[in-house]
Order: structure tokens, then sequence, then C-alpha cells
């Protein structure tokens, strides 16, 4: 493994990229190559969920893209079964009759990979996706090595989760302004109509919702329509 400071510059430039708002994909190109450069690993491939399945995101060179595609193509490997598990995957030797793939050690090791490790991005029973380490050589991580790797996945994995809850927040804020948009826009409409045509309020709604629903039209868009042009809604007693 690198040098101790070199190892805690990396957690903080980790930290720090994801502090600053970097593109998801950017801040996990930079988790996957400082992984390699901890491990020591010759290729590093990051897969997350996108809710059908695990999709690959990053990677620290062609290699890690590759052996994260094969086993997409492939229907199996070690990512998956973290995935699925949500439980660290090693194979220390992929010659080993017992590794329990069968497409998989072939084709890695043919590429000249020949051990792997891959550990989930898991936080609090939710594992997200998968960090893959491979290595040339017949060889395991040691326990200072994964406690250190261990933390750089679960900084990233944090800031995953973050962004997710960010998007979710988002998505529910805009919602919320939607349907109280229209609903202010209708209440105008309503008031329109009501003194266009010297009605109570609730007879105005009701000869909105029959207008709108005799034009095959959202009942937001004719309430918008009026409030545009007031004038619009005089014709509407012979029509609705």
């Amino acid at each position: 493994m690198i040098p101790a400071e070199d190892v805690g510059a990396l957690l903080v430039e980790t930290a720090d990229t994801a502090a600053e708002g970097c593109d998801t994909v950017g801040f996990l190109r930079t988790v996957a190559a400082n992984v390699a450069l901890i491990s020591g690993a010759e290729a590093v491939g990051i897969r997350l969920d996108d809710g059908i399945g695990l999709s690959h995101v990053a990677s620290s060179n062609q290699d890690g893209r590759l052996l994260e595609l094969l086993q997409l193509a492939l229907g199996e490997g070690p990512s998956l079964n973290c995935f699925k598990t949500g439980a660290d995957v090693v194979e220390t030797d992929l010659s080993s009759p017992a590794v329990p793939w069968v497409r998989f050690p072939e084709q890695a090791l043919e590429a000249g990979f020949r051990s792997v490790h891959v550990l989930p991005m898991s936080l609090r029973g939710q594992t997200v996706g998968t960090v893959g380490i491979y290595g040339t050589g017949a060889t395991a991580l040691d326990d200072v090595e994964l406690v250190v790797l261990r933390t750089m996945v679960d900084l990233a994995t944090i800031r995953l989760l973050q962004d997710r809850e960010t998007a979710r927040a988002r998505v529910l804020t805009d919602q919320l302004q939607a349907a109280l948009t229209s609903r202010i826009v209708i209440e105008q409409a309503k008031g329109v109509i009501a003194a266009v045509h010297g009605v109570d309020i609730d007879r105005s709604f009701d000869l909105l919702r029959r207008g709108a629903r005799a034009r095959g039209l959202r009942l937001t868009d004719v309430a918008a329509a009026i409030v545009a042009d007031p004038a619009s809604a005089a014709g509407w007693s012979s029509t609705v």
C-alpha cells in the first residue's frame, strides 16, 4: 500500500470532491482512481443500481470498464454476487476450480487478471452499487488496506445517497409548487366565472369543470385561458 500520508491525502481528496458538488460520474472516477492507488490494483470498476440492474458508471482505466461490462454480458461475476448479497466477494485465484462462476474466470484470466475483491456500496442495509478491484497477481488485500478502502467506499456511498435524497426532495418540491400554482389559477378562474355569470363560487367551479370536460381539456389549462382572457368566459352559459 502507498505511504500513510498519501492515503490520508487521497481520503481528503475524495471527501473534498464529494463536498464541492462534482457530478456523480466525475466523482466516481476520482473514487475509482484513488481505490486503484491505495490497493495497487491494476483495474477498478464501479457499478450502480439504476433501478433495473447494475450499470457500469466509472473505472480507473479501460480494463476496469471491460471487466465490468464482461460480467454484464455474461450475466455472472463477482460484482453481481456482491450486489445480491451485500457482502464482500473475494477470489484470490480465478484459476481455482472452486471459483463459483463458469465463464467469467476464463475470460478474466485471458485478459491478464487473476484476483478480484468486490466491495459493496452499502449504508444502513441499503446497497446502491459495487466497487470491483482487480489484480493481475494471486493476492489478497490486507486488513489495513480494507479498512482504508471501506472508508473511501463509505464516503462515496454517503455522497450518492445524499444526491438521491436531494433529487427526490427537488422532485417533491416541484410537484408541490405545480399543484399550488394550479390551485391558484383555478381559484382565479372561479372568481372570473362568478363575476361574469353572476353565480356563487361553488357554481362557478361547476361551470369550469363542466366546460373543461365538454372541451376535452385539462381543468388547469381551461382555468389558465380564462385568467389570461376573462372575456372568454362570457359565452360559456350557452355551452355548459
